[in-house]
């Protein structure tokens, strides 16, 4: 991975500006951050795993129905992307909240539903003490100084390089025709490198063990 500084080395010399006296480190800074969101939403809809920075394990106790994300020093941690969620080792899927009728009801979770970034809760509540476990993709930090670090691989700073350097460019051009006709080609080769990176094999699924739902009238019951 590449810092701030190494980035916007490279842009300089892509657009010709090794005086530095087309673009302030501030303005490309700022491109820079531009173009991770661009590449974390690309990547976060075609193979989230790859942006995987959270796994949290942690005891799920019987009568407790939610569950505070934290990180190792206990801090309260804000989640873009919840991948997965398991309890007792097993998967279950996301539910609306607002789609399940009675929340204090007990048994085994079948499922899970999201209040806020940083908590979950479990249906039904737990008649017994099981563990839980949450991966997901943290809320992104914007790069501040030149010696903060891109949060990519080598393979995707290429396409952070490649997306401030069109920034640049295109800074002070009024027809952005061409522009968008980059960023999307851009948006395409992530799409394309997303994609090449899912794991292909056969899918292990329990189908007994399933959890059966029936949905009547916008609500949510356990069969």
């Amino acid at each position: 991975m590449l810092t701030a500084r190494n980035i916007i080395e490279r842009v300089r010399w892509n657009v010709n500006d090794q005086q530095e006296t087309g673009f302030t480190d501030d303005m490309l800074l700022g491109f820079i951050n531009d173009g991770i969101r661009l590449l974390r939403r690309t990547i976060m809809d075609t193979n989230p795993d790859l942006l995987q920075d959270y796994d949290y394990i942690g005891a799920l106790p019987a009568g407790a129905s939610r569950v505070t994300l934290t990180d190792a020093s206990s801090v309260t941690v804000r989640l873009s992307r919840i991948i997965e969620v398991r309890v007792g080792g097993k998967e279950i899927p996301r539910e609306d909240r607002r789609r399940i009728r009675d929340l204090s009801r007990t048994g085994w979770p079948i499922c899970y539903y999201v209040i806020g970034n940083s908590t979950l809760g479990v249906y039904p509540v737990p008649e017994e003490d099981t563990d839980i476990e949450v991966v997901g993709i943290k809320d992104q930090e914007l790069l501040t100084s030149m010696d903060d670090e891109s949060p990519f691989p080598n393979e995707l700073d290429d396409f952070l390089v490649e997306y401030v350097g069109i920034r640049a460019k295109f800074t002070d051009e009024f027809d952005q025709s061409q522009e968008s006709q980059l960023f999307a080609q851009i948006t395409q080769q992530i799409e394309a490198y997303a994609l090449n990176m899912l794991p292909s094999g056969v899918t292990v699924d329990g189908v007994w063990d399933r959890p059966r739902i029936r949905r009547d009238y916008g609500r949510t019951e356990i069969l």
